[in-house]
């Protein structure tokens, strides 16, 4: 029923300039398989938190609640594809919003209850306007000084009367909000102080008269079970993890079912029986896991949840009764995600929708086709275009977007990713690896959705994510993945990937299942982020005889061919927007500037200086935008003969490097200060121990070898060495010769691994021409080994701090820092979301409309 609501005249005369409704048509965004997806609303602010619910009872359809970052509740409303957003500004700061409950009787019908930031509470209610319009309006009804508010709740927990109100503020403690007799006023209470920060809560029901039990999830790691009582609410730690906790959901259809977001990625699946509590890790992800929620997904109503988080995918995991979860994906957005919804807004299929909010201000709406699931029902071909209008007609006549990049030769006649030749970017847009890295580091999937280890590590089960399609159009079968990997298993060329020695056989044991067997357990997950030659061909690529045909793959181009002028065309799969990589023999900006290309993007083989970077941030036809990078600077010591044989100037080395100088001063400020062998954005890492500053006498200058490094970087350093007392002279070229020498690691997908290649090889013999290499301190190699032999991913943290507490030892390597990834792009077009991943693009980016 309608809500009218008795407010102060004065309230009710700011509230009138701090409303609004605004309505949109949804438009379509690309979705995957079996899925489509409607962008129907975005804020200027990011959107926190969202439900999907009943409120305007004269309306048919549910409607969503969010709040933004701006303090504003928003009621979204949809009448045949166009959504109003319905605002009501509270508090000018983030809000977490409730459901629509009836917790004030002073109020006819339902209320909505928001608190946030500034550690106020607000009732939102609606007035109803003729013909079904309403506005809504907002009172703050209590403050907690100092405080905010990350999780509102409110429901019936002491059964049989109104809904009872609780806010959750960031120091632990828990208010409840109860209305006062007369007026509009609230009492406020302390009913509890609660380990952490609670961030989501849910509530069970109980036994008749019994009252619910609400879990909540803190980042202190605790779930927790609460129970509200006259006098307080009680609560216990039912679990506790080593990482903080974002969010839960119940698992619909599955009494005594929870699944809870860790930070770092990883969802928890918890069953309650008569025993206690089961715990089971069922998905692991990128990190910054975030939104969570359960539903019916499946005609067949099977076990399924779906995450949303700092990776930008929405993937859903799901199982039949009994069998291994498996993941697909939903959406790439190019938002970070922070919260998912579940509910019925799309009556046209059997399932229940999802509802993606993030950082961007988006609110996506996900949702099976049209006659999904019901009987009976004809359902089109063409359900829909499967991008707003700008399909492949339009994408021929519009404006080709050209990138520049480092094309070579052999990417003309022969794409193949088992060739190590013809650059990165131009493969990686076309054929897809079965994982690769994401980006905090972790492993994420690629054309595989799920694996699992057996026989002890020697064993890789790949499920192949279903759906996926070569370019020429037939599915992608695990044969066909098998028949690509004995096209590079056991050949001495790509000998250089660890584990490739260690794979005795690769076979297809179902349409999607591919088994990758070992002789002994190794890191292959870590080996198949390479491009070459572990990305993926299709078996159309090859001729009857095996020689190489056309580049088909799996990714989101299709290759096109060579242009008249030499560059590489790619269409897009999902709309055939087309895109040029141009190569450039010079400095690419050069090619920037003289117009022609349309953008650089930093990556291993398209360096960017950034005193260049900076200087076109000046130039008002250009937008220069950066992230975290994971090339890594570092000053290699020779630290096995020669004057810094002795640790205890090695150590002097180390203490005289100032990286925020460095940072400031060579890299224009455009750099991350690292102390360990990987790039902060490689989370697992562990940062280096800086050895406190000793001072150490040297009987002559340090032979510096800096060939191929920028000349302020060479200065820096040495003269950051020089106010330290430790002289240097800087050799004129290359040389194997030397005491302290500049190098670069790889960056991602080859970092961290490249600490094995830098560490863990054995030396050759020495010969005349060529000096001794550095010897094997053995407890650095059998901390290597020991990560080469970790067949598990999530117990590579562990020997990643083995190796880096050895390095810090030793000290073989001083870490200085990751140069960060760069774009600039002609004014009109947006920016590139950058990945510290230095071989691939932004392929959203690449399709934007021109």
């Amino acid at each position: 029923m309608p809500m009218p609501l008795r407010v102060l005249p004065f309230v009710l005369a700011v509230l009138a300039c701090s409303a609004s409704a605004q309505t949109t048509a949804a438009t379509p965004v690309p979705a995957g398989p079996g899925w489509h997806a409607d962008l129907v609303h975005t804020s200027d602010g990011g959107v926190w938190y969202a439900h999907v619910d009943k409120v305007v009872d004269s309306f048919g359809q549910n409607e969503i609640i969010a709040g933004d970052d701006k303090g504003r509740l928003l009621l979204l409303t949809v009448y045949s594809g166009q959504w109003t957003a319905h605002t009501v500004v509270c508090d000018g700061q983030w809000l977490a919003p409730t459901r629509s409950v009836d917790v004030d009787p002073r109020v006819p019908g339902r209320e909505i209850y928001a608190g946030g930031r500034g550690g106020s509470l607000h009732r939102v209610t609606l007035r109803p306007q003729p013909f079904a319009r309403f506005t809504l309006e907002s009172i703050e009804i209590g403050h907690a000084a100092g405080e905010e508010f990350h999780a509102v709740f409110a429901d019936d927990l002491r059964p049989g009367g109104q809904a009872e109100l609780l806010a959750f503020a960031i120091s632990g403690a828990v208010y409840e909000f109860v209305p006062a007799a007369g007026g509009e006023q609230f009492t406020m209470r302390k009913v509890a102080t609660v380990p952490g920060r609670v961030r989501d809560v849910v509530a069970v029901r109980g036994e008749a008269g019994a009252p619910p039990t609400l879990y909540g999830v803190s980042r202190s790691g605790d779930l927790l079970a609460m129970q509200l009582h006259e006098d307080r609410l009680r609560h216990e730690v039912v679990l506790h993890e080593d990482s903080g906790l974002g969010r839960l959901a119940l698992a619909k259809g599955r009494p005594g079912v929870l699944y809870v977001t860790r930070d770092d990625g990883v969802v928890v699946r918890l069953a309650r029986s008569a025993a206690g509590w089961q715990r089971d890790v069922v998905f692991a992800g990128g990190q910054g896991l975030r939104g969570i929620a359960s539903g019916r997904f499946f005609a067949d109503g099977r076990e399924a949840f779906a995450v949303y988080g700092y990776d930008q995918t929405v993937h859903l995991v799901a199982r039949q009764e009994g069998g291994a979860f498996q993941v697909e994906t939903l959406l790439a957005s190019a938002q970070k995600g922070h919260w998912l919804a579940v509910g019925e807004l799309d009556g046209r299929n059997s399932t229940d929708e999802l509802v993606a909010t993030g950082f961007d201000g988006q609110v996506l709406l996900l949702a099976r086709p049209p006659g999904y699931g019901l009987p009976l029902v004809p359902v089109p071909q063409t359900l829909r275009p499967p991008a707003p209008a700008g399909t492949a007609a339009a994408a021929a006549t519009a404006r080709v977007f050209r990138l520049a990049a480092r094309v070579g030769e052999r990417a003309r006649s022969e794409l193949s990713s088992l060739r190590y030749q013809g650059g990165f970017e131009t493969k990686s847009l076309v054929y897809e690896t079965l994982v690769r890295m994401g980006p905090d580091g972790r492993i994420v999937p690629g054309l595989a959705s799920a694996w699992r280890t057996e026989a002890d590590g020697r064993t890789f089960v790949f499920t192949l994510r279903q759906g996926a399609t070569w370019h020429d159009g037939r599915p992608v079968t695990a044969a066909d993945v098998a028949l690509h990997c004995r096209r590079w298993v056991g050949l001495p060329e790509h000998g250089w990937l660890r584990s490739n020695a260690r794979i005795v056989a690769v076979q297809a044991t179902g349409p999607l299942e591919l088994r990758v067997q070992l002789d002994q357990p190794a890191a292959l997950l870590a080996d198949l982020c390479a491009i070459n030659p572990t990305a993926v061909m299709a078996p159309s690529a090859w001729t009857r005889e095996g020689d190489f045909q056309a580049p088909v793959g799996s990714g989101p181009f299709a290759w096109t061919g060579p242009q008249s002028d030499g560059a590489l065309r790619y269409r897009r799969v999902a709309d055939g927007a087309l895109v040029d990589l141009v190569g450039v023999d010079g400095d690419p900006l050069d090619a920037l500037l003289r117009g022609e290309v349309d953008a650089v993007v930093s990556s291993w083989l398209v360096p960017v200086a950034a005193s260049r970077a900076v200087a076109l941030r000046r130039d008002d036809r250009f937008l220069v935008v950066d992230a975290p990078g994971s090339s890594m600077w570092h000053l290699a010591l020779r630290w096995y003969d020669g004057p810094l044989a002795d640790v205890g100037r090695r150590r002097s080395i180390a203490a005289a490097i100032d990286r925020d100088e460095l940072v400031r001063v060579a890299a224009a400020g455009l750099g991350d200060a690292s102390s360990g062998w990987a790039a902060p954005t490689i989370v697992a890492w562990p940062q280096g121990k800086v050895p406190e500053k000793a001072p150490a006498a040297f009987p002559a200058p340090l032979r510096f070898a800096a060939a191929g490094a920028d000349p302020l970087l060479v200065a820096t350093v040495v003269g950051q060495l020089q106010r330290a007392g430790i002289a240097c002279r800087v050799l004129p070229e290359a040389s194997r010769d030397f005491d302290l020498r500049l190098e670069r690691t790889h960056g991602v997908p080859y970092d961290p691994f490249t600490v094995v290649e830098r560490f863990g090889r054995r030396p050759s013999p020495a010969t005349a021409a060529s000096p001794p290499e550095s010897p094997v301190d053995a407890d650095l190699a059998d901390a290597i080994d020991a990560l080469l032999a970790a067949s598990d991913e999530t117990t590579w943290p562990q020997h990643f701090a083995a190796i880096q507490a050895r390095l810090d030892e030793l000290l073989p390597v001083v870490s200085l820092f990751a140069e960060r990834r760069l774009a600039i792009v002609r004014k009109g077009a947006r920016a590139p979301q950058l990945d510290h991943d230095l071989y691939r693009l932004d392929t959203e980016w690449l399709a934007q409309p021109r």
